[in-house]
């Protein structure tokens, strides 16, 4: 199979609908059509993503490393991470379609999603999205 030929997954969720249970039951989900990427040892991607294809001049300001308590250093460091993190999951899926999830995903700008799109055609031929969505209503 070429590389080219494979297909990237990518889930994303509303809120309560269920993304969380998803993403920790394919946290080490591999067999030989699908390989779910680890990143940062996170069941989400949402952080690794965001941060890796932001444009923020400044990250350490988004709430997910706010809350973790990190400098400006750590951030660096969590992104040089996440992006060997990528890499390796390439590297490991070999001719496995990869599945990425994370919630936070829409909530990306844009350029960002620009950028993740283009970033993942050069790895596959096709992205499929898979989205659950609820009625806002149903969980207010």
């Amino acid at each position: 199979m070429n590389l080219k030929d494979r297909q990237i997954i990518v889930h994303i969720g509303m809120p309560k609908t269920g993304t969380t249970s998803i993403q920790n039951t394919l946290k080490d989900f591999r067999d030989e059509k699908f390989h779910y990427a680890n990143m940062r040892g996170q069941s989400n991607h949402s952080y690794s993503l965001w941060s890796l294809f932001s444009s923020v001049k400044n990250p350490e300001n988004h709430f997910h490393h706010v809350k973790r308590g990190r400098s400006a250093q750590e951030v660096t460091a969590f992104i040089k991470g996440a992006r060997e993190d990528l890499e390796l999951a390439f590297q490991a899926a070999g001719d496995r379609s990869i599945i990425f999830s994370g919630e936070g995903i829409p909530t990306m700008s844009i350029e960002a999603l620009v950028r993740l799109r283009d970033f993942l055609l050069a790895y596959c031929r096709t992205i499929q999205i898979i989205t659950y969505v609820r009625s806002p209503i149903s969980f207010i």
